[in-house]
């Protein structure tokens, strides 16, 4: 930013910018000249081809370049967890980043962002992990985001045994079972130290449920492996996409619709839906526990 020329000149070298504000340069004039580089999540001046580019004034504060408060640029990076932001403040001015914790663009977003007060240190969990429920025969993940001089080696634990081959950031469970519910903690190490995060718990449900015929049209389920007082949430959708699993009820395309918080009054339960099915409709459903 503020530079008299362009932001970016080049004749035959190829980059790749991410996460970036290219603004104020050139007196508002072009901002990159020569190659295309290939620029993503950033904001641009003029506009710039590219994923979830934006070309909206940033907002900064003149002091510091930092974002203030109703900037398009919070948390408007890319939104892989590799780039959460690792420490986030809300006042205007401050080198950190704002919003939630996805990325916001420019320099101070990111988990980078300790670069600036902390270019050499030892390892420190910014955003823990979970507690989480997970669901039998679907994926589950636990994550972590952790700063420190790199590299950073992870290892995560299931009731203190480390776990062969989850070695990053994010464990992944690709197919839950019974047996992987229990208490998970990651170890985060680098030249420097090593950082073991609190314990969380990661439950796995298992709910049978089938439809027990028609009543006057309206499908009928039983719910069975519950227990008394445990209480569930029964959703439905008319369309179930390939691979489609009720791991985030109520969101994405085609979602799943809340129909019903039902208790258990011992290990199984039954519901009729109070809607009839209409001629050559299809109804799925789906259960889940509720926290």
């Amino acid at each position: 930013m503020g530079n008299s020329g362009d932001a970016i000149w080049g004749e035959e070298a190829t980059s790749t910018i991410l996460n970036s504000i290219i603004f104020f340069n050139n007196a508002g004039r072009s901002q990159i000249r020569g190659s295309r580089p290939k620029i993503t999540f950033s904001c641009v001046q003029g506009g710039y081809p590219g994923e979830g580019n934006i070309a909206f004034n940033p907002s900064l504060c003149q002091e510091t370049a930092a974002l203030i408060a109703g900037s398009p640029c919070i948390d408007g990076g890319d939104p892989g967890l590799g780039y959460r932001d690792g420490l986030i403040r809300a006042e205007d001015c401050s080198p950190y980043a704002r919003g939630s914790t996805r990325n916001d663009m420019g320099a101070f977003g990111g988990p980078g962002v300790v670069g600036w007060t902390e270019p050499y240190a030892e390892p420190v969990i910014r955003i823990a992990p979970v507690n989480r429920m997970g669901f039998e025969g679907q994926p589950v993940t636990l994550d972590v985001l952790a700063t420190g001089i790199d590299p950073l080696a992870y290892q995560w634990l299931h009731e203190g045994q480390a776990l062969a081959e989850q070695t990053d950031a994010v464990l992944r469970i690709p197919s839950a079972a019974l047996e992987h519910a229990g208490d998970y903690t990651v170890e985060v190490r680098n030249a420097l130290g090593v950082v073991v995060s609190v314990p969380v718990r990661l439950g796995i449900a298992k709910f049978e449920t089938r439809t027990d015929g028609l009543d006057q049209g309206r499908p009928r389920l039983l719910i069975r492996n519950g227990q008394a007082g445990q209480q569930c949430a029964i959703y439905s959708a008319s369309v179930l996409p390939s691979g489609e699993h009720l791991s985030v009820p109520g969101s994405g395309p085609g979602a799943w619709e809340l129909r019903a918080t039902l208790t258990f009054p011992a290990d199984e339960l039954s519901w009729v839906d109070p809607v009839a099915l209409d001629p050559g409709e299809s109804r799925y459903y789906g259960v889940v526990p509720v926290p």
